[in-house]
């Protein structure tokens, strides 16, 4: 089974930790056609991100038989603890296409293992992403860290839609969810945990590279992860 990898957006293998509480219970869902927001802590509005991609233009995922690009492997039906699982995915993805996806589940991995560990790699971050999407990596680490928090469990990241339009584009996900945030003393959830999660999450390109500018939460409603 493939996991995605910590430290380069290309590799796919193994890797740690990684929780979603963040994520599922402090956005609100965004209105259609709407200016995303950073999803935060407190819920306080990120800078405007940019343009979103062309809908029409992009590559859906297909079959929900568990493989992907072809291949034949198996995702699991739930998270497992510590870990971050890369779910479907487009079977039939372009060089660029790819190239944005790979930095994406990068992107996700790193803000995750930084939120399970409060250990933050800011130079790891600012190289997957920028602004809003960034920072937030950096906040939430320290707050959790402040109130006394640690986050366990798994998630499961499927991709149902890579866009991309010039030096914009749009990952549409789903996320199979068992991470929750807990008291780092007594090991008791401080909220409950929110089975799962559809996102859209823009990105621009730098120069070479391609980078997060964004992440809004749109429903928590059921969806195919694998």
């Amino acid at each position: 089974m493939r996991r995605h990898s910590q430290r380069r957006p290309r590799a796919r293998v193994a890797a740690p930790a990684l929780v979603l509480a963040a994520l599922l219970a402090t956005a609100g869902c965004a209105d259609d056609g709407g200016a995303t927001e950073q999803i935060e802590l407190d819920a306080s509005p990120s800078t405007a991100a940019p343009e979103e991609p062309d809908a029409s233009a992009g590559a859906d995922a297909g079959a929900t038989d568990g493989s992907t690009d072809g291949a034949d492997r198996t995702v699991p039906r739930d998270p497992r603890d510590g870990e971050l699982i890369a779910g479907r995915e487009p079977r039939r993805l372009d060089a660029e296409q790819r190239a944005v996806l790979d930095v994406h589940l990068a992107y996700w991995d790193e803000r995750l293992r930084s939120f399970r560990t409060q250990r933050v790699d800011q130079d790891r971050v600012y190289e997957l992403a920028t602004g809003a999407a960034a920072e937030f990596v950096v906040s939430y680490s320290r707050e959790l860290a402040r109130q006394g928090h640690d986050q366990v469990g798994g998630a499961i990241l499927g991709v149902r839609r890579v866009s991309v339009t010039g030096d914009r584009a749009r990952v549409l996900t789903c996320f199979r969810n068992s991470a929750v945030d807990v008291d780092a003393r007594t090991r008791k959830p401080v909220e409950p945990a929110v089975a799962f999660a559809q996102t859209t999450d823009l990105l621009v390109r730098e120069g070479p590279d391609w980078r997060v500018t964004s992440t809004t939460l749109t429903s928590n409603d059921p969806c195919e992860y694998r």
